[in-house]
């Protein structure tokens, strides 16, 4: 029989299969879901629906993940969602248009059966005293693969099969990592398990932040481009900026998990809203004439978007519990946020112009800081 292998080096090996995967389903699929479908002169509306799907499917996979995870393992919760989501981007690429519709929600459900299955394992092994730097380092290699698969597309060509099966190549790569950190899985068969969200998922701090992460992440953050568009920066520009806002928020997760040690949840959280207000200020000085405020909030837009993102995942390993829950419960949060912000950022600039970028942004970050106090009791400081 095998020797166990360590926790850390359990943790290194899930942290490689998430790098290689997010790669593959993420870094690269997403971005080419959009461009693919414009290459193909397919209306804004359609395209719009189709870019949704994924999400709707991801919600699908982040509700029976713990219930897979229960009955066949994390492992093979993981596996389904890594050998469903390289054959699903494989067919992506020459599929007709009405083969999309089915497609992109599949491409959801196994990125949502990765995403838990792989992270509440993870974290499951982690130490709580280590638990914010561990979180940190995995959102780091995270925002890695969301650096990489832009440039890879930019080299390939959108157009071309190659870069749909280069990312589903990604997904199958990490197999081998999963099969070696499968010795260190815990037993989930003695945890209750509901495929329905917790009666107290609304009154979650966890969730609370996952909803705020989700339309930062994706809503402030996706229509940066555009604003930045209102205030005379060419595509170059644009894509620079892009380029500040993805390496800030690689930069940034590391010190957040560390400050989430030391110091606390709360005072990270506060840390990261502090910053989006800032974000929003920066945003709000940016004019044609005066660019420079823009590559600030570039900066600060990358550190509070994954930022809230990693401090949401800390909060609900904090709480006692199912850790399958809670990453169960902050995705679903998560992907609410990531629905919600793109259409509701862009409907208020649509209506009432790029200027009330700024305003919204800066309702993003206030409202959390309202009820912030009566969240201090369920944000504890991790035990040294």
């Amino acid at each position: 029989m095998s020797r166990p292998i360590s926790w850390l080096y359990a943790a290194v090996l899930l942290n490689l299969v998430s790098g290689l995967a997010q790669l593959g389903q993420y870094g690269i699929a997403f971005p080419l879901l959009p461009l693919a479908l414009q290459q193909r002169g397919v209306a804004p509306a359609q395209i719009g629906l189709l870019c949704a799907l994924p999400w709707v499917g991801m919600a699908a996979g982040v509700l029976l993940a713990p219930w897979l995870m229960q009955r066949i393992q994390a492992w093979r919760t993981v596996l389904i969602g890594l050998l469903l989501g390289a054959v699903t981007i494989a067919s992506l690429g020459d599929a007709p248009l009405y083969g999309w519709w089915l497609l992109t929600p599949l491409l959801g459900l196994a990125l949502g059966l990765r995403w838990i299955g792989n992270e509440s394992w993870l974290y499951r092994l982690v130490p709580p005293q280590r638990r914010g730097v561990v979180v940190g380092l995995h959102e780091t290699v995270i925002a890695i693969a969301l650096l990489a698969g832009p440039l890879l597309i930019g080299w390939l060509g959108s157009r071309s099969l190659a870069i749909w099966y280069l990312a589903a190549g990604f997904g199958l790569l990490a197999i081998l990592p999963l099969w070696l950190a499968r010795q260190r899985e815990p037993d989930w068969s003695a945890d209750s398990v509901t495929t329905t969200a917790t009666v107290a998922f609304w009154r979650n701090p966890a969730c609370a932040l996952g909803v705020l992460a989700g339309l930062l992440d994706t809503g402030a953050m996706s229509l940066f481009p555009s604003f930045a568009a209102q205030q005379a920066a060419s595509p170059t520009q644009q894509a620079l900026l892009i380029a500040v806002l993805g390496g800030a928020g690689l930069l940034s997760q590391l010190p957040l998990g560390w400050l989430s040690d030391r110091l606390g949840s709360r005072t990270a959280v506060l840390a990261c809203l502090i910053t989006a207000i800032l974000a929003a200020v920066l945003t709000g000085l940016a004019s044609p004439q005066q660019q420079g405020p823009l590559w600030l909030a570039a900066a600060c837009l990358g550190i509070m978007g994954n930022g809230m993102l990693t401090l949401s995942i800390v909060v609900a390993t904090e709480q006692p519990g199912d850790a399958r829950l809670a990453m169960r419960d902050v995705s679903l949060a998560f992907t609410f946020g990531s629905v919600l912000g793109p259409a509701l950022l862009g409907s208020v600039m649509q209506h009432a112009g790029a200027g009330s970028y700024s305003w919204v942004l800066l309702a993003f970050a206030l409202i959390p800081m309202l009820w912030l106090p009566r969240l201090r009791p369920a944000l504890p400081s991790p035990q040294p």
